[in-house]
């Protein structure tokens, strides 16, 4: 069936709004109350030779006129599950798109209009459709229509854009919907350092990472992503402080390194199974929470004797219920097959952005049903659009003296490889109106299906500006080329 509940397409065909089950109730309801409304369109089996839709002055087709059961009719329309002869054109998903200047018979439900908006917040997202799908398309195409393509269709000027967006994905081999943006929570850990080497960010205000925790939660964010190590411990407190008691809200963190939470010190490392225990009682206490919902190894430095040892603890900790699921943050896919196909093992942590692939990791992911989730999808700020050949970051930033992994930035300056990187890639991210950093995230989500980027944040502008990307989803498949084009035009480093 389809229908057009006032401005709103549902598209369901073999039971598909499961896809939508935060707003399937809500559909099932009006469709109810309605009935009669749909049941005069609700008739045809066969498709005709023209569709009929509301002209210009918004006059109606009228009964015996033949229609196309895929358009739109007054505002309310029906698509009746197909002859046998035509099973192989079912659209196999579901498809939802604010539609304007589209009134109709659903129009006087009282409460429509809000109830349609809860639907909306409730995890519909931003989903758009293919303009006008009708069953003539359909046999214009000659094949089945598949779910999540993307990209122009030669045949009649179709254009498939990312059917299934929801704003949502799951949570690897867990089931687990969250946000396809998930916030990272270094950068508001403040001051760290190991030794001489600071590791943490400059210039954070408590009170204001508060508030940016809250607003990303107002604007839908639903996983947040932290490490004992972040702040000694400081990162985890702030997240627990503001959402320990929002149980919808996922929060992962990670473990492997000894902190001295007093002095802000990284004193080592240690993965054994004693100090596994301690350390995620630790983090449990600092999150307020009595059960973490994402555990991640923060070392991936290895052994398989070691891994053995972690997989058999991490394990007993999902059945005594400290844990949910656990993951590692590794960009060695070796140390990730490592972990991959244990039980609860059900996401890798690994960096991903526009300007540094990791497909091997990703075959690992994909290989054994994980999610992706993304360090440093805005290489650390200088995809966010900020940084110039001029800035120069402070020395107790951790870019203001990079460690030797960190790549994106030279001497407390944007390294100009990378700034000159960015310049051919701008305006492919930028075309359709996002900002760069929501470009940026949109080319991950293009990227990879399993993906989830992580960006860091300080302040609730970041925290909009980040989220802002949910409501466009994956870069468009030709903004997708234009930047990979760009990107393998450049002189090699």
């Amino acid at each position: 069936m389809r229908a057009v509940v006032a401005d709103l397409v549902v598209e369901d065909v073999e039971g598909g709004l499961g896809l939508m089950k935060p707003f399937e109730q809500l559909v099932a309801a009006v469709l109810e109350e309605r009935d009669a409304a749909l049941a005069t369109v609700r008739g045809a089996e066969q498709p005709g030779e023209a569709a009929q839709v509301r002209d210009s002055e918004g006059s109606r087709p009228q009964a015996g006129d033949q229609t196309d059961p895929g358009d739109v009719v007054g505002g309310v329309a029906a698509l009746p599950r197909p002859a046998a002869d035509r099973t192989d054109q079912t659209l196999p998903f579901v498809v939802a798109q604010r539609v304007q200047g589209q009134p109709g018979p659903l129009d006087d439900v009282p409460g429509l209009d809000q109830r349609l908006e809860e639907g909306l917040g409730q995890g519909l997202g931003h989903v758009r459709s293919i303009p006008r799908l009708t069953w003539s398309a359909l046999q214009a195409t000659g094949s089945p229509l598949e779910s999540g393509h993307r990209g122009p269709d030669p045949v009649r000027g179709i254009e498939m854009v990312d059917v299934a967006w929801t704003g949502t994905r799951t949570l690897g081999r867990s089931g687990l919907e969250v946000s396809a943006l998930g916030l990272g929570g270094w950068a508001i850990g403040g001051a760290m350092a190991a030794g001489g080497q600071h590791l943490g960010y400059a210039g954070t205000d408590d009170q204001v990472s508060r508030d940016a925790i809250r607003r990303g939660v107002e604007l839908g964010v639903t996983l947040f992503d932290t490490a004992d190590a972040y702040g000694a411990g400081h990162s985890e407190r702030l997240l627990g402080e503001v959402l320990h008691d929002e149980p919808q809200v996922l929060i992962a963190t990670k473990f492997g390194n000894t902190v001295d939470e007093a002095t802000r010190q990284l004193t080592g490392v240690d993965v054994s199974p004693g100090y596994v225990r301690t350390a995620v009682a630790a983090s449990l206490r600092r999150l307020r929470r009595d059960r973490i919902d994402l555990y991640q190894l923060h070392h991936s430095d290895v052994t398989r004797d070691q891994a053995e040892d972690l997989v058999a603890i991490l394990e007993d900790l999902v059945v005594d219920g400290s844990i949910g699921w656990w993951g590692v943050s590794t960009d060695d896919p070796a140390v990730a097959r490592l972990f991959a196909a244990a039980p609860h093992c059900t996401a890798i942590q690994a960096e991903l952005n526009v300007f540094d692939d990791n497909p091997h990791v990703l075959a690992v992911c994909a290989e054994h049903d994980l999610a992706a989730l993304c360090r440093s999808p805005l290489a650390m700020g200088l995809l966010g659009g900020r940084y110039t050949a001029a800035s120069t970051l402070p020395t107790d930033d951790v870019r203001g003296r990079q460690p030797e992994w960190l790549r994106w930035f030279t001497d407390g300056r944007p390294d100009p490889g990378y700034l000159t990187a960015l310049d051919a890639v701008r305006d492919a991210l930028t075309a359709d109106g996002r900002t760069l950093a929501q470009g940026a995230l949109g080319w991950i989500w293009a990227h990879d299906d399993r993906a989830i980027p992580l960006p860091g944040f300080r302040d609730r502008n970041q925290v909009q500006d980040d989220a802002g990307a949910l409501a466009s989803g994956p870069l468009p498949a030709d903004r997708y080329a234009a930047v990979q084009a760009a990107l393998a035009a450049r002189p090699a480093r």
